[in-house]
């Protein structure tokens, strides 16, 4: 046996220590979440203390509805940016220097085996999660899709901010409705601050959000296969699934090769032969 020496924690971790919220600041908090468009994130993360880029991090399939739980698998991290011009001594931020590297966000893996974690969620904030994806899936699909080209062409523009915006939230405003007067009234009430931008993800995980859902299509696919497969089995009273757990396996392809050579064997004398 090797016995290491205990590291004694320094002076500065034993002067620092973690405050709670009170019950009034909570208050606050849900109240000035509920104001916001993704509100729901925030009143989960206060619920559940979870931290700033966990939060962020947090997607629709990290959340297990039936079990009311919460997956902690990942976090959104904005590192900051460096000077790429070479210049030893420059007179501007490294966020605007025009060669800068790094910054921007990115996805990654929690930091710690212990950080990724499933938690229990209240039923108040779960049943807010499930209005709020309602909601957005209500608003994706009044939206569509014809939002995103000029939205990307848009945000990467320097000094320029994009600003989505829900029609439901200004239809009630006075204003006139022709096209040009619609859209210069929406610009004089964004400009004053009357509306408020949609949540939109940054664009690692939009990229995030794209390859999961293909994911999941091509999975949801292929199961709808594996089903209709089944089916042309049983009509031809085949009971596959009663010897094999999964037709798809090992086992279970090569009894459908077995079968589908003695098949073609009896059209065709010969074929299986080898």
């Amino acid at each position: 046996m090797i016995c290491c020496p205990r590291k004694e924690p320094s002076t500065e971790q034993c002067q620092v220590e973690l405050e709670p919220y009170a019950l009034e600041e909570c208050r606050r908090l849900l109240l000035a979440a509920t104001e916001l468009p993704n509100g729901a994130r925030w009143s989960v993360a206060l619920a559940l203390g979870l931290r700033q880029g966990e939060t962020l991090g947090l997607m629709w399939d990290d959340i297990d509805f039936e079990k009311q739980q919460i997956r902690v698998r990942g976090q959104l991290q904005r590192p900051g940016w460096h000077h790429g011009c070479g210049d030893p001594q420059p007179d501007h931020k490294p966020s605007k220097c025009p060669e800068r590297t790094g910054g921007g966000w990115i996805f990654e893996d929690v930091k710690s085996r212990a950080g990724r974690r499933t938690l229990a969620v209240p039923p108040q904030r779960m049943q807010q999660l499930r209005e709020h994806r309602r909601d957005q899936a209500a608003q994706q699909l009044a939206t569509g899709d014809y939002w995103k080209p000029f939205y990307y062409l848009l945000e990467d523009l320097e000094g320029v901010e994009v600003m989505l915006v829900n029609a439901r939230h200004v239809k009630n405003l006075p204003g006139r409705k022709t096209d040009v007067a619609d859209a210069t009234w929406l610009a004089q009430l964004g400009a004053h601050g009357l509306v408020r931008g949609s949540f939109v993800p940054p664009a690692p995980i939009r990229e995030l959000r794209d390859l999961t859902r293909a994911r999941t299509a091509i999975t949801r696919e292929r199961g709808r296969e594996v089903q209709r497969l089944e089916k042309l089995l049983e009509d031809a009273k085949i009971k596959l699934s009663s010897v094999a757990s999964d037709i798809t396996g090992v086992s279970g392809r090569a009894m459908l090769e077995a079968l589908t050579i003695t098949y073609a064997v009896r059209l065709a004398p010969g074929v299986g032969e080898r």
